[in-house]
């Protein structure tokens, strides 16, 4: 998503969000999933659980005017495209509880203009 709205900032002068843009999903930093794989490795206690990683819960709203803010752009919203729309999946949260408390885990947030 932040890929796909910097690429559009920089080609199209102008960021397009599909709907209302109140579609909420997790993101992970980067750092975050590089902390999480050092702590199961140095923990050694995994014990092949499945488990969920965390993160900031974000709306395409909020990423779209904090890389517009960068960019120095607008953002407008536009109606749902029939394909977009059959594929995208909504809001998506992941529940990263267990392993936040098993493996002591805290996120890194972006500041959001």
């Amino acid at each position: 998503t932040f890929e796909i709205f910097k690429n559009q900032a920089i080609r199209d002068h102008g960021i397009t969000i599909f709907g209302d843009g109140r579609q909420t999903k997790t993101f992970t930093n980067i750092k975050d999933i590089c902390k999480a794989f050092t702590l199961i490795i140095d923990e050694g206690k995994t014990n092949y659980n499945e488990y969920n990683l965390g993160g900031q819960k974000l709306t395409m709203m909020q990423i779209a005017h904090y890389i517009a803010a960068e960019y120095n752009v607008l953002v407008k919203s536009a109606e749902w495209p029939k394909l977009y729309k059959e594929v995208d999946g909504g809001s998506v949260f992941f529940d990263s509880s267990r392993f936040d408390k098993e493996f002591h885990m805290s996120y890194t947030f972006i500041q959001l203009p």
